[in-house]
């Protein structure tokens, strides 16, 4: 094979391999506001605001690339607690959509104020898609916000894929711990603690 053959073959490998490891991402707004990400350049009337790499075969191996430009530029966030059916229910409806989340669990006073400088309130399971706030468990209201964040209607994850565990909002610690007791007792007058949000058509709230 001649040389000058092997030499094409060589570089049209090496930039699949790169096209396969990393994409562009543009970040644009048009004249009525609308935010849009893409994976080519804006057209002519929508100005640039950002552009980056997104190493969705490193930082998510097997997504493909809708699913890792949602999970990038829209990353979803659940917070929940212990005797939480509706927590665990919007785990479920997430899963079974196929979203790569984050769970973080509320259980103390301090991790409950943690929750309120988020924009979460009293109520759970509270989720956030990107920099959108979704309050108590709903499945049509979180759908179609996902939607809208540009995740894949179908679950696109790969097989193998598994998700993280839950992890505490605030880390335990020494440090935390002291923050607990001297947080307690200025928590315990000024902020109820939080409850799990009523199904639709319940009057149950569930506290821990």
């Amino acid at each position: 094979m001649p040389r000058h053959t092997l030499m094409l073959i060589g570089s049209l490998s090496a930039l699949l391999l790169s096209a396969a490891t990393q994409a562009e991402v543009y970040k644009s707004v048009g004249p009525d506001g609308s935010v849009t990400y893409s994976d080519t350049p804006p057209p002519p009337g929508r100005v640039l605001l950002e552009k980056k790499s997104l190493p969705n075969a490193e930082a998510n191996p097997g997504f493909s690339y809708e699913l890792a430009l949602a999970a990038s530029t829209q990353p979803v966030i659940l917070y929940s607690m212990a005797n939480c059916p509706p927590c665990v229910d919007g785990a479920k409806l997430l899963k079974a959509a196929g979203i790569p989340f984050l769970e973080q669990t509320i259980s103390t006073p301090p991790e409950q104020e943690r929750l309120k400088q988020l924009g979460g309130d009293s109520q759970l399971p509270f989720l956030t898609i990107g920099s959108k706030k979704l309050h108590a468990f709903n499945p049509d209201e979180w759908k179609a916000a996902l939607k809208l964040a540009g995740y894949p209607a179908a679950n696109r994850l790969p097989a193998d894929y598994r998700y993280p565990a839950p992890q505490r909002l605030l880390p335990a610690g020494p440090s935390a711990a002291s923050g607990n007791s001297n947080s307690k007792s200025n928590s315990k007058s000024n902020n109820p603690p939080p409850t799990a949000a009523p199904k639709p058509g319940t009057d149950h709230d569930f506290r821990f």
